[in-house]
């Protein structure tokens, strides 16, 4: 049986995959937080130029949502290393306990599919809390002056314990929809790519990621706005639910006139555009990242 490695983005001999142990998950775990650190800080500006056109309904590339674009940066190191950077480990070792307990050749797609649901939606359910501070403190005027505590205090005292879970079901099912999607459609290409072109070639997988990220974020992206609005609401006002967020944007939509005016309304609320190409971008660097550092240090 043939299975695929996520740190290398290359096809081995199941026989030589390595044991799933205390000492590897701690491996694989450390080289996740590698990537996520060091994606967290080379994209901070970006995602939050994201969340400030979802939150002041202007657009993405206006200079106002580049005025101090690294505000936020430390709680966005501690959020983006862990969600962003335990995906690859948690894709990896779920994969591994998945086909290990099913040897069927014929299944191991849908296992992959399953073990990216696994991966995301356990990322969802340990980091929404932080994110919730760090979208909160992003909307902020005097963002630069504040910091994660005094921000997740003045959450605490305007609405409880609740406004840390706020969005947290629209992250959850976000996170499992794009995980799934993305590990099913990145191994597909890969094993296409390998079976056209033996070589590994550092390039082509960077674009497999990429293609792969940008179409899972697409089929997710209806969560993603729900969790935009929420992350956006007062911590003492109780968010609208999903459906409610969504039949709103479905029938604004539908006054926009012409069919390429609705098209285009909700391709820039889904943000399928700029934040699809950072999403893309973003999990094709950590996934380079991961692969480097779990190949260099293995040796």
């Amino acid at each position: 049986l043939m299975h695929y490695r996520l740190q290398n983005d290359t096809m081995i001999d199941e026989t030589r995959k390595p044991t799933l142990n205390l000492r590897r998950v701690a491996h694989l775990v450390g080289c996740g937080l590698t990537s996520g650190v060091l994606q967290a800080g080379v994209f901070n500006s970006w995602d939050r130029a994201l969340y400030l056109s979802v939150k002041c309904e202007r657009r993405f590339l206006d200079a106002r949502n580049f005025v101090q674009p690294m505000a936020g940066v430390l709680q966005t190191i501690t959020q983006r290393a862990i969600s962003v950077g335990l995906y690859f480990p948690l894709e990896e070792i779920f994969t591994h306990v998945l086909t290990s307990c099913w040897t069927n050749s014929e299944h191991r797609i849908f296992l992959i599919f399953i073990a990216g649901n696994l991966g995301g939606a356990c990322n969802g359910i340990i980091m929404n809390p932080l994110a919730s501070i760090k979208y909160h403190y992003w909307g902020k005027a005097e963002c630069g002056k504040e910091n994660v505590f005094s921000t997740a205090l003045e959450m605490f005292r305007k609405g409880g314990i609740r406004p840390f879970f706020v969005g947290a079901s629209a992250t959850i099912t976000r996170d499992l929809v794009f995980g799934g999607f993305f590990a099913i459609f990145r191994h597909k290409l890969l094993r296409m790519g390998n079976e056209s072109n033996h070589s590994n070639n550092v390039s082509n997988n960077f674009m497999v990621n990429l293609v792969s990220g940008c179409l899972a974020t697409i089929l997710s992206s209806p969560f993603n706005y729900v969790r935009n609005v929420h992350y956006a609401t007062p911590p003492d006002i109780h968010p609208p639910s999903a459906y409610q967020i969504l039949l709103k944007l479905w029938k604004v939509s539908k006054t926009k006139g012409t069919f390429i005016s609705q098209f285009q309304y909700l391709q820039g609320n889904l943000r399928i555009g700029w934040g699809t190409a950072r999403v893309g971008c973003g999990m094709a660097f950590g996934a380079k990242v991961y692969a480097f550092c779990s190949e260099y240090t293995t040796k």
